[in-house]
């Protein structure tokens, strides 16, 4: 019994670092920040977050996937922007 429990606990330790790879490289940082810059350029630093949502959803248009990160992007805008230092 403690086997099986020990097995529980450390197996998904054991590849807890290859699914948080696999994770960072689905998000590219300078893709993001690309984005963020695109939407800045179009609705400015600090948009209402429906301008924010619905820009978004243009210019990430041909990818299903990644509109649905827009939700994410545009709730903390005006934190990517500092932290790409966008004007």
């Amino acid at each position: 019994m403690k086997l099986a429990l020990l097995v529980l606990v450390l197996l998904p330790l054991v590849y807890c670092d290859t699914l948080l790879d696999q994770f960072k490289k689905l998000f590219d940082l300078g893709e993001l920040k690309t984005v963020v810059q695109k939407i800045a350029d179009t609705v400015g630093s600090d948009p209402v977050e429906t301008a924010c949502e619905a820009e978004c959803t243009t210019i990430l248009l041909n990818n299903a996937l990644l509109t649905s990160g827009c939700d994410l992007i545009c709730r903390s805008f005006q934190s990517l922007v500092q932290r790409f230092q966008i004007a």
